[in-house]
C-alpha cells in the first residue's frame, strides 16, 4: 500500500524545517511527501530542496494564491496531487517521536481514519527543541509527566468513545482532528474532501469528521506511546474566533446518512484561481 504524507503550510519556514527534520529521521518513511501551501510569501521550495537528499522520496510543492485562510482548499489541492492509497495529514508546526509514521502504517484499517493527539509545548520548551535534539529524538525529557499523561488520557478517551459508538451508545466516536490524521484516499474522495466554503479559521475539521461518520467511516487513535509535539507559537487567527460557526451550525443540521457530500470540494473546487505544482 502506498502512503502519501501531506503537510499543510503557510510561511514559517523555521517550523517546516523542524518538521522535515523530524520526518527525515523517522523509522520508516512514507512513499511520497506533498507540501500543500496556502500561498506563502516565504521560500518553502528552497526548504524542500534542502531536505530532499535527507528524505529521499518524491516531493511535490503545491501552492495556491494567498486569498485568506483557505486550509480546506489547500488540503484538497494536496490530495489532488497525491498518488497514495492512504493519506497522512500533518500540520507544519509539529515534530514527532521516532515511530510516529510507523504507527500510522501499522494501524491502517478499512472504514477507519487514524488520529492522534499532540503534546503542546510551551515557549520555553520550544527554545530547547534544537535541530540536533529533534533529529536524535532527544527531547522527551523536555516535557513534563503531566504533558505526556495527556496523550495517554486522550488515547483512552478516544478508545472509549469508539467502543460506545460501535455499540450505538454514542452518536460519534473518536473525534476527527485534521492536524494529525490518516485516511484512505477513497474515503476522502467519497465525501468530496474538505468543504471549500470554509474560508477563515475554524470548523472545517468538524464538518469533515461529521460527514465521514455519516458516510460510514469511524475513527481510531493508536497513539499511546508515540506522539507528535506541537511547536509553540502565538495564535495566528482572530483570538480563537471561529468565523465559520454560523455556516457550520446551519450545515450540520442538514447532514445525514444520505447527505454527506459537500458541494465544493475535491471534485469541484471553489474559485477560479489555479494552484501550481513544483516537483522537487
Amino acid at each position: 500500500m502506498k502512503i502519501s504524507l501531506i503537510i499543510n503550510t503557510y510561511n514559517r519556514t523555521d517550523f517546516l524545517e523542524k518538521s522535515l527534520t523530524s520526518i527525515a529521521a523517522q523509522s520508516i518513511l512514507p512513499d511520497e511527501l506533498i507540501i500543500a501551501d496556502d500561498g506563502s510569501s516565504e521560500d518553502l521550495v528552497a526548504v524542500a530542496k534542502k531536505y530532499k537528499k535527507m528524505i529521499n522520496i518524491p516531493i511535490k510543492y503545491v501552492t495556491q494564491a494567498d486569498s485568506g485562510f483557505r486550509l480546506a482548499r489547500c488540503r484538497n489541492n494536496g490530495v489532488r496531487e497525491a498518488s497514495g492509497d492512504f493519506l497522512i495529514f500533518l500540520d507544519q508546526d509539529l515534530i514527532f517521536t521516532k515511530n510516529f509514521v510507523k504507527t500510522f502504517s501499522e494501524n491502517i484499517k478499512v472504514n477507519y481514519f487514524t488520529v492522534g493527539w499532540p503534546i503542546r509545548s510551551t515557549e520555553e520548551q520550544l527554545n530547547k527543541l534544537t535541530f540536533e535534539k529533534i533529529e536524535n529524538f532527544d527531547f522527551t525529557h523536555i516535557f513534563t509527566n503531566q504533558q505526556v499523561a495527556k496523550v495517554k488520557k486522550q488515547f483512552k478517551k478516544d478508545r472509549t468513545y469508539r467502543i460506545l459508538n460501535c455499540v450505538k451508545l454514542r452518536k460519534h466516536g473518536t473525534k476527527f482532528r485534521g492536524g494529525v490524521v490518516g485516511i484512505f484516499k477513497d474515503d476522502y474522495i467519497k465525501i468530496n474532501g474538505y468543504d471549500e466554503n470554509y474560508i477563515g479559521w475554524g470548523n472545517e475539521d468538524d464538518d469533515f469528521g461529521r460527514r465521514l461518520y455519516y458516510s460510514g467511516v469511524r475513527g481510531i487513535n493508536p497513539f499511546n506511546t508515540d506522539f507528535s509535539i506541537h511547536l509553540w507559537h502565538p495564535l495566528n487567527h482572530d483570538n480563537g474566533e471561529r468565523i465559520n460557526s454560523k455556516h457550520h451550525k446551519e450545515k450540520a443540521a442538514k447532514l445525514n446518512k444520505n447527505n454527506y457530500i459537500c458541494q465544493y470540494g475535491y471534485n469541484n473546487t471553489l474559485g477560479e484561481d489555479k494552484y501550481n505544482v513544483v516537483e522537487i
